[in-house]
């Protein structure tokens, strides 16, 4: 699925998105009247493209891949770089995005028994596809001009040596990235929100039948709960809804979020923030979830489970610990902006067995 984002934002636009001041505000981020990022909690952005562009082409300058009895080739160029690089802030947090499409030339040649020059050759070798999801295991393609022995024989000499140099040249320029780009972010005030019991005193029932009570919140809060059922086996759901370019795409907006338990996501440009907190592939799905509007530190828990059967899947969605006062729009936001954007873009038909 690397790079599908791009595909999808070629298609038309099928959802018509709300103007400035309109739509409904809970997926909408507001600014303050006198343009103040307090403790920088809303979601602020800076392209560091140019730089990373002149960073990759400085560490990979001449670089040698090679050189041995046999040979020796090196990188002799970079005929593109294309993407973009970009630090994003928010709650005092800083996220980093990035995409590129690489691509560099090589030469060399062979050497015989006195070490002399015995072939040349020259070619392209191509990351077509790096971003934070595949930061350490991206793909390398390695091409050469014409289709002669000796320039087989240096194509396979660079294909076997030349990932662990781009991989090493990688890591420096992300460690670059990570240290020098960051922004000096200031601490946010904390907040102790004093405990009290949840407003709802509900128990749900695990996969084992032993029933499960829900979570305690701060504040009163009620629980969505709804069964859909997909036309799509229970692998497609499960990487669409973990997929960075599956949700950027049906989101309409660039997603940060990954299959690492504990690592945390940021959905519609911050507007949705958690952390995932347990993963069953193609099963289940258990987070820790937020909009910026609830009170400060205030997370429900969403759970979603997905049962297979025959050609279609059921998928059990439960979120315990939604403000009482927004539970309308939370509930409408699950089909609206996930469920009816998944059908339209990926066209998993789906049918709604029951909410409450």
């Amino acid at each position: 699925y690397q790079r599908r984002v791009r595909v999808f934002t070629l298609l038309p636009n099928p959802f018509k998105m709300a103007l400035i001041g309109q739509g409904d505000p809970r997926w909408i981020v507001d600014e303050r009247e006198d343009g103040k990022n307090v403790n920088n909690w809303h979601w602020t952005e800076q392209d560091v493209t140019p730089w990373a562009k002149s960073r990759l082409e400085e560490l990979f300058k001449s670089a040698v891949i090679v050189d041995n009895s046999s040979a020796k080739c090196k990188l002799s160029g970079t005929d593109k770089i294309a993407g973009e690089v970009s630090v994003n802030t928010r709650k005092g947090k800083v996220f980093f995005f990035f995409e590129l499409e690489v691509k560099l030339n090589w030469k060399g040649f062979l050497k015989n028994a006195n070490g002399e020059k015995a072939g040349t050759a020259k070619g392209t070798v191509s990351i077509p596809g790096l971003s934070e999801e595949n930061e350490t295991d991206f793909e390398v393609t390695v091409s050469v001009e014409g289709n002669t022995a000796e320039g087989n024989q240096l194509k396979e000499a660079v294909r076997t040596s030349v990932t662990p140099l781009l991989r090493t040249k990688i890591a420096q320029f992300l460690k670059e990235l990570r240290e020098d780009k960051a922004p000096k972010l200031p601490k946010a005030d904390s907040k102790v929100l004093s405990s009290s019991t949840s407003s709802s005193g509900e128990t749900r029932k695990t996969n084992s039948g032993t029933p499960e009570a829900a979570p305690k919140f701060s504040i009163a809060t009620r629980t969505v709960s709804m069964n859909i059922e997909f036309r799509a086996p229970a692998r497609q759901l499960y990487e669409t809804l973990t997929d960075s370019g599956m949700v950027s795409a049906f989101t309409q907006s660039r997603a940060q979020i990954s299959r690492e338990v504990g690592s945390e996501f940021v959905l519609f440009n911050g507007n949705i923030t958690g952390k995932i907190l347990s993963l069953e592939p193609n099963k289940k799905i258990a987070q820790d979830w937020r909009f910026s509007s609830w009170p400060a530190a205030h997370f429900s828990k969403v759970t979603i489970e997905l049962e297979e059967k025959g050609s279609t899947t059921t998928l059990k969605l439960v979120q315990h610990g939604v403000p009482d006062s927004d539970y309308e729009r939370t509930e409408q936001g699950w089909r609206n902006f996930f469920w009816d954007r998944i059908k339209v873009l990926f066209g998993l038909e789906y049918k709604l067995v029951n909410t409450k």
